[in-house]
């Protein structure tokens, strides 16, 4: 009878530690989804507010090309409606800026080019009012034509430079969730493993987890990227 209680205590011994087992993991869990979610949380809205920067800059890009159309049309046809036009396109492409700058993006040198380009449109339409066609013609070669394309450059760049920084701020995004995933599939390996029962599928498991996490955040076995392999 003596070496079944001694069995029995065994099994209670063992019980009790694989039970704090589960219970550390399950604490581990909590821990790694408390963290990523806080990760995921920040993500989420460095993605919302460089979408929306993104959106507001194409908008500036819509608005600045319809001054220039309409600056062209006026000096061209002469017509009032154009000049209107104008004055009323300048007001929205300010109210854009305002927009922009408030989303963080860079553009104190686009607001200096702003503010030339406005002088270079009064000046315009000052000599389209005395019919100056040379001093037109020279305007647009010598200054106003340069700096529209300069504009336009860097309204380009701005853009580029937010799908890029979105780019990775979704690829940031999809990483931790994938590390979450799979930490919460390694612990329930660690779990299962613990029964013989389990010991072999949850193996397979492993196996099968690290391959594709190696694919999906694109590392070599020995733990190198497979950019940097290349």
């Amino acid at each position: 009878m003596s070496w079944l209680k001694g069995r029995d205590r065994l099994s209670r011994r063992a019980f009790r530690r694989i039970y704090g087992l589960v219970l550390a993991l399950v604490a581990l869990v909590g821990v790694l989804g408390v963290l990523a979610g806080e990760e995921l949380r920040r993500n989420g809205r460095e993605i919302d507010s460089s979408y929306a920067g993104q959106q507001a800059l194409d908008e500036l890009q819509v608005q600045f090309d319809r001054v220039v159309i309409n600056v062209r049309g006026y000096i061209a046809y002469g017509h009032t409606d154009f000049l209107q036009d104008v004055q009323s396109v300048r007001v929205r492409f300010e109210n854009r800026l305002e927009i922009v700058t408030a989303h963080g993006v860079p553009i104190a040198e686009l607001v200096g080019m702003w503010k030339e380009y406005g002088e270079l449109i009064d000046e315009a339409v000052r000599l389209k009012a005395d019919g100056e066609t040379d001093g037109l013609l020279e305007l647009s070669r010598e200054r106003t034509t340069p700096l529209i394309d300069w504009m336009n450059r860097s309204i380009d760049e701005l853009v580029s430079e937010k799908e890029r920084e979105l780019d990775l701020l979704l690829k940031e995004n999809l990483r931790v969730s994938t590390l979450l995933i799979w930490g919460i599939l390694g612990i329930a390996v660690l779990v299962f493993g613990r029964c013989p029962r389990w010991g072999i599928r949850s193996k397979r498991w492993a196996e099968a987890g690290t391959r594709v996490f190696r694919t999906t955040t694109g590392t070599t076995r020995s733990g190198r990227s497979t950019a940097d392999s290349t």
